[in-house]
C-alpha cells in the first residue's frame, strides 16, 4: 500500500484543523468589517451633526434660496 491508515487519518485530521481555522478567521474578519462599518457610520454622522449645527450655512440664507442652490445647511446664527 502507498498510503497507510495512519497517514491518511492525519491527513484528515490535518484537513479538519485546516478547515476550523479558516472558518474561524472568516468569522473575525466579519466582525471586524462589522465594527468598521459602524464606527465610520457614527463618524460620518457626528460630522455632519457639527456641521449642521455650527454653521449658518452657505450661503447664509439658504432657507430662502430654492432647493439645490445651497451648498449645505446650518442652524448656527451668524
Amino acid at each position: 500500500m502507498i498510503f497507510s491508515t495512519d497517514f491518511l487519518l492525519s491527513l484528515i485530521i490535518v484537513a479538519i484543523i485546516v478547515g476550523i481555522s479558516a472558518e474561524l478567521m472568516e468569522i473575525q474578519e466579519t466582525r471586524m468589517n462589522e465594527r468598521f462599518r459602524e464606527t465610520y457610520t457614527r463618524a460620518k454622522g457626528a460630522t455632519a451633526t457639527d456641521v449642521l449645527i455650527n454653521t449658518p450655512g452657505d450661503p447664509v440664507n439658504w432657507e430662502k434660496l430654492p432647493v439645490g442652490t445651497c451648498r449645505y445647511p446650518g442652524l448656527a446664527v451668524p
